[in-house]
């Protein structure tokens, strides 16, 4: 019960975070860990989106310090980022914890802000719903039984 609360209280941060608060329909959508998805490999765990998005969301690992994946897309000519995750970094909002061989790393999440009239209706939904889609993520970690999410 503890969990699911933390997920939804997460979730809600996230949409208010990246202004995606409400969807075409108005309602929240929740996220089905059937959903088809493609894997990420990182030096600390397997992160999976989901598999709608593969030829659209340019991912990018950035092994410097902080360790981070960086999530954006392409709307016309012009970059959208999305989210990035930071290891370890005090960066962002903390998700949670993850135990990798032996170690524990803090997971962040770190929101980027756009504006709805700079896109059209349907390009601006389909960059709040590949922001929300973070929340495949989340749920994919908490399976493995390896991620805790944040108090």
């Amino acid at each position: 019960m503890r969990k699911n609360i933390a997920f939804i209280l997460i979730f809600i941060v996230i949409n208010v975070a990246c202004g995606c608060s409400a969807h075409k329909s108005g309602e929240i959508d929740f996220y089905s860990t059937d959903e088809q998805v493609y894997e990420i490999e990182t030096k600390y765990c397997q992160i999976c989106y989901p598999q709608k998005w593969e030829n659209e969301v340019d991912i990018v690992i950035s092994e410097e310090s902080p360790y981070t994946v960086h999530f954006s897309t392409a709307i016309g000519e012009k970059e959208v980022k999305l989210f990035d995750i930071i290891f370890d970094e005090e960066d962002g909002f903390k998700i949670g914890m993850l135990q990798s061989d032996k170690e524990i790393h803090d997971l962040y999440i770190v929101n980027y802000d756009f504006k709805r009239e700079n896109f059209s209706e349907e390009d601006y939904f389909k960059l709040c719903e590949m922001c929300d889609d973070v929340n495949v993520i989340i749920s994919k970690l908490l399976e493995s039984n390896n991620f805790e999410l944040a108090n």
